[in-house]
């Protein structure tokens, strides 16, 4: 199967799907082609906005934005069904999500807020840095693994049953 049927059927066919298994091939396979794209559509928005700060002072109605709302949940199905291809629950992305949502929100604070004394923030944002950083690791180690034989509590081997994700 070509990289690109990998992207089509997890936004297509398995849009908002958690249940099941996906094979490593078809995780990063979506990972890769969501990467250029997303990477596409900031240089589309630096080209129509002028420049990267135009993005950064808070223009939230920008392509990427727009690209990484839409694809949201089909990236949070795949890498469910990816975890549950290793007999993991799908809640392992927590280990990830809770810190880079804790990040962006201490960097939205830093950015647009003025603080007398930045101290406390600055070492909030950088244990929650380490935190996303070891969960980032972690959470890349367990989707790195290969599948469960067979037939698990989530369903069939998609590499045995010849499935794609």
């Amino acid at each position: 199967m070509n990289i690109l049927r990998h992207y089509t059927d997890a936004i297509f066919y398995h849009y908002a799907d958690f249940k099941g298994r996906a094979s490593r091939s078809a995780y990063w396979f979506f990972g890769l082609v969501y990467l250029v794209l997303a990477i596409a559509a900031t240089l589309v928005d630096i080209l129509v906005l002028g420049n990267l700060g135009a993005i950064m002072q808070g223009s939230w109605l920008t392509l990427v934005n727009a690209y990484c709302l839409v694809t949201l949940l089909p990236a949070l199905a795949i890498s469910t069904r990816r975890m549950h291809d290793i007999g993991q629950s799908g809640w392992l992305q927590l280990v990830y999500i809770v810190p880079t949502l804790a990040l962006m929100l201490a960097l939205y604070f830093i950015i647009s807020v003025r603080f007398d004394d930045l101290v406390y923030l600055l070492v909030f944002v950088v244990i929650v840095f380490f935190a996303f950083i070891a969960g980032a690791i972690a959470f890349t180690v367990l989707a790195a693994m290969d599948s469960q034989k067979g037939r698990n509590q989530y369903g069939p081997n998609p590499k045995e049953s010849g499935e794609a994700a």
